[in-house]
């Protein structure tokens, strides 16, 4: 007997505009448990502007999100975090003049509640020190331990941002645009790690990258001027004429 995974995030009829310029509307998206879940679309068709409302940066004009069927909906992403939910940003969101270690550090120590001040006394504990030799190795990073962040390539960068989110132990992650920026040589170890998450753990991924997400996605929503134009298998996205029209077909900037 199979059994039907739990739903690990439900979007429900979120909306948001900025004055008169509509950025989401209607947007409905389910992640279950385990869930591999792309989101695509032209620049400007709403898909960071989602994830914001996901994880509460920004409020929804009307609509609900629900993590594992407690309403999070405008909750900002200090109470989400402790719930399951983590993210990756478009842009690195590092301290760049700390080490890769450090950074590890301050994570896992803002996750148990601890001050950032005391993040250096923090990493001292040998709790924390295992566990951030444990993302190191998780991420392949274990020989930049010791570099300052902003001396690595921006494609080991990435794997940091990762790692850090990866250090609030969540059960739902948003990736946002993970390979923007990242060679094409290192996008392969980048989807690795991505490919080695947990198989409970819910991913949503950003990228324009199609074929990181085809090689990712089990499920694929396309957004286009802030709505949902298709949510389909990776294949039948693939052939569907309405997402090669505005989206697959053109030149990707």
């Amino acid at each position: 007997m199979n059994v039907k995974p739990s739903m690990a995030l439900s979007v429900r009829s979120v909306s948001r505009r900025f004055g008169a310029l509509v950025v989401a509307q209607d947007i409905n998206i389910d992640l279950p448990e385990g869930a591999r879940h792309a989101l695509i679309g032209p620049n400007g068709a709403g898909k960071t502007t989602l994830v914001n409302m996901i994880t509460g940066a920004l409020r929804p004009d009307s609509g609900s999100i629900e993590l594992f069927g407690e309403d999070i909906t405008g909750r900002r992403p200090r109470s989400t975090a402790p719930l399951g939910l983590a993210r990756t940003f478009q842009i690195t969101n590092l301290f760049v003049r700390l080490t890769v270690w450090e950074n590890l550090a301050l994570a896992v120590a803002t996750r148990s509640g601890a001050d950032r001040s005391l993040f250096v006394r923090a990493s001292r504990q040998h709790v924390v020190l295992d566990e951030v030799a444990a993302l190191l190795e998780r991420v392949g990073l274990a020989a930049d331990a010791t570099r300052l962040v902003g001396e690595l390539p921006y494609g080991r960068q990435r794997l940091v941002e990762l790692a850090m989110a990866l250090a609030l132990k969540p059960r739902v992650l948003l990736l946002d645009e993970p390979a923007a920026g990242v060679p094409s040589l290192e996008t392969g170890q980048l989807l690795d790690v991505i490919d080695a998450l947990p198989e409970s753990m819910a991913i949503l991924m950003i990228d324009h990258d199609m074929d990181l997400v085809f090689r990712f996605a089990r499920r694929i929503t396309v957004l286009v001027g802030g709505g949902v134009l298709a949510e389909d298998t990776p294949d039948n996205i693939r052939s569907d004429p309405r997402v090669r029209d505005v989206y697959l077909g053109r030149a990707r900037s």
